[in-house]
């Protein structure tokens, strides 16, 4: 048995020259099989949600979840808005099951998401803090601008809480029945 013959999923990002190298050396090292192939996987790198726009995130939905609690009576947890915005903004992964007629569902997560699209998250739920409930959220410093991707604050054409190009995309459509704010647990 070579040391190829039981591989764990080994992941290469081509940054360079020697990086390719190294996989291509990897890739003639190994022993095909057909009845255990390989599956080699090439598409374009995307950066994952960042830990600093995870922490910005968690910040804001303690400061909305206090909000909520404080000036409404509410008793809706960070947790709980979490998983308001994502079936709000990041919507159903559909998926389908042998024998079933109709496709199922679930909800996405954050973590599915790359840094341009957690961005767009995050842009979408200050925006309905915002409009919504007329919380101006904190941009604290050290994470803030990490977590958006823009370099210094000087350096942003934008305005403080208006991240993305069109924010009329963050609107309601005509026919959008979700619910525009939340409603005190137990009173419908």
């Amino acid at each position: 048995m070579s040391s190829i013959d039981y591989m764990e999923t080994k992941r290469y990002i081509l940054r360079d020259a020697s990086i390719r190298n190294r996989l291509k050396v990897k890739l003639d090292a190994m022993e095909l099989n057909s009845e255990k192939p390989f599956e080699v996987l090439i598409r374009p790198y995307k950066k994952n949600r960042s830990l600093a726009q995870n922490n910005l995130m968690w910040k804001w939905l303690t400061v909305i979840a206090n909000h909520l609690r404080d000036e409404h009576g509410l008793q809706t947890t960070d947790e709980d808005l979490k998983s308001y915005y994502q079936s709000l903004y990041l919507g159903i992964r559909a998926y389908e099951m042998p024998g079933k007629t109709q496709p199922h569902g679930r909800i996405r997560g954050t973590s599915e998401l790359n840094t341009a699209e957690f961005t767009e998250f995050l842009n979408r739920i200050e925006v309905y803090a915002n409009a919504e409930l007329g919380i101006n959220l904190p941009h604290p410093e050290d994470i803030y601008y990490e977590a958006l991707g823009i370099n210094e604050p000087a350096q942003t054409s934008q305005r403080p809480g208006m991240h993305c190009n069109d924010p009329t995309r963050l609107q309601p459509q005509p026919g959008d029945d979700r619910p525009s704010a939340f409603k005190r647990r137990g009173h419908g």
